[in-house]
């Protein structure tokens, strides 16, 4: 018996961009392109740089780029700035829902992505 894990992941590993619907992908990109735009700002603020120093302090392998930082760095680092800075005021993806996991979505898939 296939466990809930092992059913999404199939259906993950064989869905294929064709048989997403065209409401589905307007949303994608309406969230993606919010995330990208609460990032943006949230790269100016206070508490987003302190992150952000951190992280660049900490070096590492030069995977994914640190939005407006000039900064290069390990994925998993650069997604918590990313995250810090797409959630950094509490407006991201939230489109009348009750959950907004775009400031863990996006920066992950950017980050390994890249």
């Amino acid at each position: 018996m296939e466990g809930v894990t092992q059913v999404f992941a199939h259906f993950i590993s064989n869905l294929k961009f064709e048989d997403l619907d065209l409401p589905l992908v307007n949303t994608i990109k309406k969230s993606l392109l919010d995330g990208i735009g609460c990032g943006l700002y949230g790269s100016v603020l206070s508490w987003c740089q302190i992150v952000n120093q951190f992280i660049k302090e900490e070096r590492g392998k030069r995977e994914s780029t640190l939005w407006l930082q000039r900064f290069k760095g390990p994925s998993t680092n650069v997604s918590l700035g990313l995250g810090t800075m797409i959630h950094s005021f509490d407006y991201d993806d939230y489109h009348q829902a009750k959950v907004h996991p775009g400031a863990v979505v996006i920066p992950a898939a950017i980050s390994i992505g890249e």
